[in-house]
């Protein structure tokens, strides 16, 4: 059997594409620690009635910082009820939790009077750090150390405590991770013996161990800053630790101490503990001293090595802190004390440029830099918005209700504020779409009575779903009879295909109500009537070719207007094949590979709202937007493993996630808005979420390897 179509000639283009997508902010302070995000577009001005997108209440209480993806935001708590420590994951555009974990039980080992720190440091005050792949890393003062992929699934776990001693700190430890490429960076400087560790993110193995231990009077050797990394141009990056009197820098790869600078003892100090973490920017480490006396200030060129202590590239500066960090910006240095006073210096000279009360009573957070401006958040929830620069310019002073004792997080427009029991989002209008924004007024609910699978009839894993304009829902299995026949109440009509399909793979329902199969075994797409009746095919039957006409293990066909047509050909050629009018002058799309309009098993697709070819990329784990008359990539998405797509009557776009085991609702810019289900085999669980479709009253239906059903979600309104 083979088709008449005919090659009219081979599309040809050379572009460059690449994914716009968010800068991921990546754990306390960003991802260096610099506390500066260069990205556009962040709010200047919100209220509790304005500007607020999202407030989500968390379990107990905390005031470590999220880590924010490019999908998720990534926050911990601590209960106190039960002493347990959690790890939450939220949707980054809704503020919709998607799972929560609790990671340990315990208290902090402190010794200091309750009444100075239970209020505000308990396990969960480190902030969790989080990669572009969305595994989260998360640290709590008890030592447990915990890495979770995406969906809350434990990738390796260990306590700290346990393998290197238990913490000797006054208030208990309080150190945040730093992520960086492939390391996980821990700083432990306490009365006990202390250390820098590099741990392997994929196994939670030591890479290497660097001990840093000095002679220190009292409370000094106590330290709850965080390691940063300074990036410096043309040269490897340090990571810089603060704590001890000192601050030095270490080798990446091999934890070799680089340099080291004692010029932060106080003299006959008891209680020199050190809170502030050192800023790093502009090639310059600012290390503020305890006690809010100054700040050691070392350019770190190539005379930075060894002991630096009074060496040329080291020198103070007067800035006043002892809670928050300071933040260098463009040759500024930002700070604000714990009474509210906020100073710029000149990071050249030490000269200060402007000093001011900002809007609150007392600061705990770090100042952070977005879009050429300074946020300075107090404790009350008053953010005061300074106008990077030498002169004091206030561009507003915006206030929430609440405690906020951490550090924002800034990420694609959104700003991210750490309430004790609460995480908020606040953004221009711009920083999520309509779909994201807009209240839910549906759910889904898993309809048990459909469909009434006949006794007679063997169920297979089940591939693909269709349903027709008069409500009947077409099903595909991988077993005879291949295709069977259900009304819309899950009456069972008929089946066919049996002496025709091979091994079926995607099912499509045209507007005439033909019904598609894409087969995988013969490498042909057949059309069916509705009734069971063979009309005809694309391919030749069992020759798999890389020639336009034919195929090479079909997965789908997609039907857009005009009569243009797509067939994700798909497991053995890797490729989109558009026919234009009545099947007519094949184009062959991309190719093998995993770049721009390179595909690993282009999987199944549509036409969405905006016209555009929505191509389900499943082994490259994206989603490939293409226009439908060129095949020019338009956009790139990525945050899930597509394996199939569907879109109700109003454009919202599901995608069936095979590897989360999950039926997601994207947005129009391929977004996560939310999901239904887990892994498992009972009504609203998933096991291998096949290929996906949606009827004109919104109900989902999903086709399921691995579980050998189909399973319908019906649509319920939701209260507003």
């Amino acid at each position: 059997m083979e088709s008449r179509l005919i090659l009219a000639g081979l599309f040809a283009c050379s572009l460059l594409a690449s994914q716009v997508s968010a800068e991921i902010w990546s754990g306390f302070r960003g991802n260096s620690g610099a506390a500066v995000s260069a990205e556009h577009g962040f709010p200047v001005e919100w209220s509790e009635a304005k500007g607020v997108l999202w407030s989500t209440p968390l379990p107990g209480a905390s005031d470590s910082s999220p880590a924010v993806t490019s999908q998720r935001v990534f926050i911990t708590s601590f209960d106190s009820a039960d002493a347990s420590s959690h790890v939450v994951a939220l949707n980054r555009l809704t503020g919709a939790v998607l799972w929560q974990k609790v990671i340990a039980k315990g208290d902090l080992i402190a010794y200091g009077p309750p009444e100075l720190f239970r209020h505000r440091h308990n396990p969960a005050t480190p902030s969790p750090c989080a990669d572009a792949d969305e595994n989260v890393y998360a640290f709590f003062g008890t030592g447990d150390l915990v890495s979770l992929d995406r969906n809350g699934v434990v990738r390796w776990q260990r306590n700290l405590a346990d393998d290197y001693g238990p913490y000797d700190l006054k208030f208990g430890m309080g150190s945040s991770p730093r992520l960086w490429k492939n390391r996980l960076f821990i700083s432990c400087v306490h009365k006990g013996p202390s250390y820098v560790v590099a741990l392997d993110t994929a196994t939670g193995k030591e890479v290497w161990l660097a001990e840093r231990n000095y002679t220190c009077l009292g409370d000094a050797t106590d330290a709850y800053t965080s390691p940063m990394v300074l990036e410096i141009p043309g040269k490897p990056p340090q990571l810089v630790v603060s704590g001890a009197d000192h601050v030095d820098a270490y080798d990446l790869e091999s934890g070799k101490r680089l340099w080291e600078n004692g010029g932060l003892v106080l003299e006959n100090e008891e209680y020199a503990r050190t809170i502030a973490s050192p800023a790093v920017g502009d090639g310059v480490v600012v290390a503020p001293s305890a006690k809010a006396k100054h700040a050691v200030v070392i350019s770190v060129t190539d005379q930075c090595q060894g002991e630096i202590t009074n060496s040329s590239v080291s020198r103070v500066l007067p800035v006043l802190v002892d809670c928050p960090s300071p933040t260098v910006y463009d040759g500024l240095v930002y700070s604000v004390r714990d009474d509210g006073v906020g100073t710029c210096l000149e990071l050249k000279t030490g000269k200060e440029l402007w000093k001011n009360r900002m809007g609150g009573e007392r600061y705990q957070a770090s100042p952070v830099v977005a879009d050429g401006n300074v946020y300075f958040l107090s404790l009350e929830g008053k953010c005061t918005v300074i106008k990077a620069g030498a002169e004091f310019v206030k561009l507003a002073e915006n206030s929430l209700p609440g405690e906020f004792y951490a550090t924002p997080a800034i990420s694609d427009g959104m700003i991210f504020l750490r309430d004790r029991s609460r995480l908020v989002a606040v953004g221009a209008d711009s920083s999520r779409s309509a779909e994201a924004a807009a209240k839910f007024d549906f759910d889904y609910q898993p309809d048990p009575s459909f469909p009434q699978w006949p006794a007679q009839i063997k169920a297979g894993a089940v591939s693909g779903v269709g349903v027709d304009s008069q409500g009947r829902v077409f099903v595909l299995q991988r077993v005879n009879p291949p295709v069977l026949c259900f009304d819309a109440s899950g009456k069972f009509l008929k089946s066919f295909g049996a002496d025709v399909i091979g091994l079926g793979h995607g099912l499509t329902v045209d507007a005439e109500d033909h019904v598609w199969v894409a087969d995988t075994g013969h490498h042909m797409v057949f059309q069916f009537s509705a009734e069971g009746k063979l009309l005809g095919a694309l391919g030749k039957m069992d020759v798999p070719s890389e020639d336009v006409d034919k195929f090479n293990k079909p997965t789908y066909i997609v039907f857009g207007e005009k009569g243009h047509s797509y067939v994700m050909d798909g497991y053995g050629n890797a490729r989109v094949v558009h026919y234009r009018e009545g099947g007519k002058h094949p184009e062959v799309w991309g190719k093998p590979g995993s770049g721009p309009l390179e595909f690993s098993a282009p999987h199944t697709g549509l036409i969405d709202q905006k016209g555009r070819l929505i191509v389900c990329d499943r082994d490259n784990l994206r989603i490939q937007v293409l226009h439908p008359q060129t095949g020019e990539l338009l956009e790139t998405w990525t945050g899930y493993k597509p394996f199939g797509v569907a879109m109700d009557s109003q454009g919202r776009l599901f995608v069936s996630d095979g590897a989360r085991q999950q039926i997601l609702q994207i947005d129009s810019r391929g977004k996560e808005v939310r999901a239904w289900g887990k892994e498992g085999t009972g009504a609203g669980e998933f096991k291998t979420p096949h290929l996906i479709t949606a009827d004109r009253q919104g109900n989902l239906y999903a086709a399921e390897v691995g579980g050998q059903r189909v399973q319908k979600l019906k649509r319920v309104s939701l209260p507003q």
